[in-house]
């Protein structure tokens, strides 16, 4: 099966909603920051339409489920709905090795 957004409809619909967006300006729909809609691709910063609920779980490419976005930040994403979050790893706790020995400090005062 072709893949919809690899097609000429798909393609006239990005450029026409990038000029609407653009005169908005509006912003990224992931990280809210501005997108520069002069930016081409690969550029991180341009602008691509990012799908609310991606393709793989039924999204379609009606404009209900399309957003602007910034390359990077669509690509970051992944294939994950919007609504979810990333979760964040936790830093590790330091651990000294036990063969260290934290030298005592007499004076208050470094």
């Amino acid at each position: 099966m072709a893949d919809s957004r690899n097609g000429r409809p798909y393609r006239n619909l990005r450029a026409k909603l990038r000029k609407e967006y653009a005169a908005m300006g509006a912003p990224c729909a992931l990280c809210h920051e501005r997108i520069d809609y002069g930016l081409q691709f690969p550029h991180r910063r341009a602008f691509t339409l990012d799908h609310k609920i991606p393709v793989w779980a039924g999204g379609q490419d009606g404009l209900e489920n399309l957003q602007p976005a910034h390359m990077g930040c669509n690509a970051s994403r992944g294939a994950r709905e919007t609504n979810r979050r990333r979760k964040m790893r936790q830093p590790a706790k330091h651990r000294w090795p036990d063969h260290i020995v934290m030298p005592e400090h007499t004076s208050t005062r470094w």
